[in-house]
Parts: C-alpha cells; sequence; structure tokens
C-alpha cells in the first residue's frame, strides 16, 4: 500500500492551494469552498457513471487543477490583485478582532466578500 504523505490527494491539493499562503485567494473562502466541493462532487460523479475499466483517473486531477488555477492568485491575476488579496486576508482574520461589535464584523465581512468577489 502506498505511503499516504507521498502522493497528494485532490482534497488535499486544492485545501493546500486555498490554505497554502496569506492572501491567495482570488474569491471569498465561501465560494472557494462552493467551487472546491461542485468539483469533487462533479468529478467523482462523472468517475461513477463510467465502467470501472474505462475510467479516466486523469479527470479527477485536471478537474482540480482547473478549480485551483481559478481561486487563486497565482493564475491570471485579475485587476486590483493586491486589494482584493488584502480583503481576502483581513476578512479571514476577522475573528480575532476584538474591537468590532457583533454587527460591525457582520457589515465589514460582507463589504469585503463583495470586493474579494468583484469581477
Amino acid at each position: 500500500m502506498p505511503d499516504a504523505t507521498s502522493h497528494s490527494s485532490p482534497k488535499s491539493s486544492a485545501c493546500d492551494a486555498v490554505s497554502g499562503g496569506v492572501g491567495r485567494l482570488r474569491v471569498s473562502e465561501e465560494r472557494a469552498l462552493g467551487l472546491v466541493s461542485s468539483m469533487c462532487n462533479g468529478a467523482v460523479l462523472t468517475l461513477l457513471r463510467q465502467p470501472e475499466g474505462q475510467r479516466d483517473l486523469g479527470l479527477s486531477d485536471a478537474a482540480r487543477e482547473t478549480v485551483v488555477a481559478a481561486i487563486t492568485s497565482e493564475a491570471a491575476p485579475p485587476a486590483n490583485t493586491e486589494v482584493r488579496s488584502a480583503a481576502t486576508t483581513l476578512r479571514a482574520s476577522l475573528d480575532r478582532l476584538s474591537v468590532l461589535t457583533p454587527g460591525e464584523s457582520a457589515l465589514l465581512s460582507e463589504l469585503l466578500a463583495r470586493i474579494t468577489d468583484a469581477g
């Protein structure tokens, strides 16, 4: 049986890409999670529909790389990459700020999500 640490699964690679560095996401965390989850579900269902001996096992790798490129800043950076990156970083750390009320935190989170998702 291969060593689990010697090969990365689609889930671990996507998670590493998403969480591997502060400010790498081009979209909000919720959007990234939705895209990764959709890709995983779609790839699994597609592979399960194929006859066992004819499954294209490279499909999940290709789908994963496509989604990771779409949600991380290492792909073709959109306009205002620095602003979006800063908004994503700030939004990810809102729970550690004690100077804002819960309402202020919710409002700021919503505004930062809009900035992050602006395209």
